[in-house]
C-alpha cells in the first residue's frame, strides 16, 4: 500500500511540473510566457499616440493643457512636451496630431492606406510630425 501511495504522489507531482496548475487563462496571441508583459506588448501595439497642438503633449494625459504648463518662448508648446521645438504651435494649433501617421488625426490623410511612408521616421512622409520626433 505504502508503494501504490508514493507511486501516486510521484506521478501527481511529475504531472503538476509538466502541465502546471492550470491557474492562467493565456488568451492573448504573444508567445511570451509572462502573460503581463505578453499584454502589455499587445496593448503597445494597439495604442494609438495623439498629440495636442495646442500644448505639445501627448492627448487626453494629466499634462495636456495643463494650466501650470510653461510656454516655451521658441515653439509656443509647453516646456518639456513631447512637440516642444520640434514644431511651431502656431502651425497646428486646436488640431490633433495622430501619433500613427503623424497627419492631423480624423483629416483625410490620416491612416490613409497607400499613403507613402517616411524611410527614417515611419510616418507619412509630408506629415506635420515627419522626420520631426521618434516614433513612439
Amino acid at each position: 500500500m505504502k508503494k501504490w501511495t508514493s507511486y501516486m504522489t510521484t506521478m501527481a507531482l511529475a504531472s503538476l511540473l509538466l502541465v502546471g496548475c492550470g491557474g492562467e487563462k493565456k488568451n492573448n496571441a504573444s508567445n511570451d510566457t509572462n502573460t503581463n508583459a505578453a499584454a502589455a506588448n499587445n496593448t503597445a501595439e494597439i495604442t494609438q499616440v495623439n498629440f495636442c497642438g495646442d500644448c505639445g503633449q501627448h492627448k487626453g494625459t494629466e499634462a495636456c493643457c495643463a494650466k501650470d504648463g510653461t510656454a516655451c518662448e521658441s515653439c509656443g508648446f509647453h516646456k518639456g512636451a513631447p512637440l516642444c521645438c520640434k514644431l511651431s504651435q502656431a502651425d497646428v494649433a486646436g488640431k490633433t496630431l495622430c501619433g500613427k501617421c503623424g497627419e492631423v488625426a480624423g483629416g483625410e490623410k490620416c491612416c490613409q492606406e497607400g499613403a507613402e511612408v517616411c524611410a527614417k521616421c515611419e510616418l507619412n512622409k509630408g506629415s506635420p510630425l515627419c522626420c520631426k520626433l521618434n516614433k513612439e
